[in-house]
């Protein structure tokens, strides 16, 4: 049962098997052209899975900081680049989807952050603001904390 729980929340679906995540773009960003900067991003992002580009090697060819290429791979996506990432750590890095299967593969990563940034925007919402520190035992931890020095 665990490990179906698990994969519905990488799914993007809830324990309700709702959806999560609304997958459709604003009519907005669907219309919107990439910038010059975007394009020399994108260049450098392989087309298929089978030859994926990390995130420090994608910076050092275009000589960008990571935050950067991060904010214009996201950008990229709005307009509808359909840029995927692995996160295997044996196999990691970006590359444009070229399939469905890749697509789907690609979606899975994406929709499992969703999740877990959806996860924790909910443990924010529903925080004690009065009694977290006794409801997380965060005292009794301190103390653990402060006596082992």
């Amino acid at each position: 049962m665990f490990k179906r729980k698990k994969d519905e929340n990488r799914a993007g679906l809830s324990s309700q098997g709702q959806k999560l995540v609304n997958i459709d773009l604003p009519l907005f960003y669907r219309k919107q052209k990439l910038t010059a900067r975007e394009a020399a991003v994108i260049r450098f992002i392989p087309h298929s899975m089978e030859h994926k580009i990390t995130m420090p090697a994608l910076s050092r060819m275009v000589d960008m900081d990571t935050r950067a290429v991060q904010s214009i791979i996201y950008a990229s996506k709005l307009k509808g680049v359909p840029i995927c990432c692995s996160r295997n750590p044996k196999d990691s890095g970006y590359y444009i989807a070229t399939t469905e299967a890749e697509r789907a593969t690609g979606l899975v990563n994406l929709k499992h952050q969703a999740n877990r940034i959806l996860d924790g925007i909910m443990s924010v919402s529903n925080a004690s603001l009065d009694n977290w520190e006794k409801m997380t035992g965060y005292e009794e931890a301190l103390k653990d904390v402060t006596s082992s020095k």
